[in-house]
């Protein structure tokens, strides 16, 4: 009798490796795109396209694009002047000109009423939107895949080893299925290919250059930031944590690769710099900007008066930074456990006599890497002054790796992305749904507070580690190889 119920026992095991380990990730995305290149196909053919700033991107990049217009105080549109820096005329440019090989651009009066979008432009520029938010989403679990080996010796090589190795992995590294409740939610897909925001675009540059730095191509890393950077600046959150990752890896020679991200600013803004420098930097990078009560989606359980004061600014901002702080000093790096003058000593002027990089506490894993940026950007959503809907893009793929990194019992892990979830999903906002979705963003960070991830001991350790284990591999390697050749020699030799 036993021997029937094997086949249903390997179904049923093979069912929840699939859905809640990462046994078979690879075919699981592949199933997945599918899914959901179908699915994005058919909300560009039966939903219909929202106008919110779309236009406004097109009649700012039209007048750089074709009227030659390089004074930023006279880039406007319909919904106001352009308040992104240089990089995302450059990409809307790009798009305007998709839009007028299908057909030349009415503009009725860049200026006053909106400009006509031709379909068969718009359903192009939706099909490219589609295409980026599948590729988001490979690039999101290139970089789970890379932070869930961060510090295993075994790399997976054949598919059985593979599979294991993956299984093994899932402990720490959030299921397929979960990842799934935030890649589909209807509010991503919106403003995806339904709203066409700024936003999504930034946000994949983003992770392709994470996948870049976690891979050490340090470069080209810092090349893709700054450019996702100068298409919207809220990959400023990101800055504090970059800047500690890159002073781990090369010490005091860290300011290299870093001064390339103002440096690509100065070359990507210097046609308008040049025209009017001030008009420039107060629109691109306004940071006394405000926003309007009645679109906020975290702040609703305060009063109208208090979300505008300047008291409320400040006391968020005060928190940004504390929070930032404590993580950077005894989370991100041994700041707090040896004190400024011991860890400047140790951990980053020692780095140069060492010969660079690698030499005292070891490249930082993709792990430490991940969980350093991801949770940077989480402490600056969390004390945002307000946040709109389009900006659940700016984390929505980062909450799965952060949850299942976090110290925080299965259940509250699971409840979390419902309160989440609920908090961007309610339109419009209310005091119960701003409050849960605050609560959520405090008890995570919390969780990664406690978390072994992130933590620069436990990385250092872990980063020598493996390296030490590779360099076993590499010595039995080159003995079995020499073994190899040794006993063909003496089988020629006997012949």
């Amino acid at each position: 009798m036993a021997q029937p119920q094997r086949p249903m026992r390997r179904f049923l095991q093979f069912i929840h490796d699939f859905l809640f380990t990462h046994a078979y990730s690879s075919t699981f995305t592949s199933l997945f795109l599918l899914v959901e290149g179908t699915l994005l196909i058919a909300i560009i053919h039966k939903v219909r396209y929202t106008e919110i700033d779309f236009s406004t991107y097109l009649q700012q990049a039209d007048l750089y694009v074709n009227q030659g217009v390089r004074d930023y105080a006279a880039i406007k549109g319909d919904s106001g002047p352009c308040v992104y820096p240089a990089g995302h005329l450059f990409v809307y440019g790009w798009i305007l000109r998709i839009i007028e090989q299908s057909r030349p651009l009415v503009p009725a009066g860049l200026l006053g009423n909106k400009s006509e979008i031709p379909p068969e432009g718009l359903r192009t520029v939706q099909y490219f939107f589609a295409g980026l938010y599948l590729l988001t989403f490979r690039l999101v679990m290139n970089i789970y895949y890379m932070a869930s080996f961060s510090y295993q010796h075994e790399k997976p090589g054949k598919v059985s080893s593979s599979r294991s190795a993956l299984a093994l992995a899932s402990r720490s590294f959030p299921p397929a299925l979960h990842l799934v409740t935030f890649a589909m939610s209807k509010r991503l897909h919106s403003i995806f290919v339904l709203r066409l925001f700024n936003d999504p675009v930034a946000m994949a540059v983003f992770y392709l250059a994470t996948v870049l730095l976690c891979k050490r191509a340090v470069i080209s890393a810092c090349l893709l930031y700054s450019f996702a950077l100068s298409i919207k600046m809220n990959l400023l959150l990101f800055l504090p944590a970059w800047g500690l990752i890159l002073a781990r890896a090369y010490g005091i020679s860290a300011d290299i690769p870093t001064l390339l991200i103002p440096l690509v600013q100065l070359v990507l803004g210097y046609p308008f710099l040049e025209h009017n420098a001030k008009a420039y930097l107060r629109q691109a990078f306004d940071f006394r900007r405000a926003f309007m009560y009645e679109w906020t989606v975290n702040w609703r359980f305060v009063s109208v008066d208090s979300f505008m004061s300047s008291r409320f600014a400040h006391c968020l901002l005060a928190c940004h930074v504390f929070a930032l702080l404590c993580f950077a000093a005894f989370k991100w790096t041994e700041l707090g456990r040896k004190g400024p003058v011991r860890w400047l000593r140790e951990d980053i002027l020692l780095k140069n006599s060492d010969g660079g990089r690698n030499e005292i506490r070891g490249w930082p894993t993709p792990r430490y890497i991940v969980t350093t940026l991801f949770t940077a950007n989480l402490i600056g959503i969390t004390f945002s002054r307000s946040l709109h809907y389009q900006f659940f893009s700016w984390y929505a793929h980062q909450i799965p790796f952060l949850l299942w990194s976090a110290d925080l019992p299965l259940p509250v892990k699971l409840a979390l992305p419902v309160a989440i979830s609920y908090g961007w999903e309610t339109f419009p906002s209310t005091s119960l749904s701003s409050g849960m979705l605050f609560a959520a963003h405090l008890v995570l960070l919390y969780g990664v507070w406690r978390s072994e991830d992130g933590d620069a001991l436990t990385d250092g350790i872990r980063s020598r580690l493996t390296r030490r284990l590779d360099e076993d591999v590499q010595g039995q390697k080159a003995g079995k190889h020499e073994a190899e050749r040794t006993k063909r020699g003496v089988g020629v030799r006997n012949d």
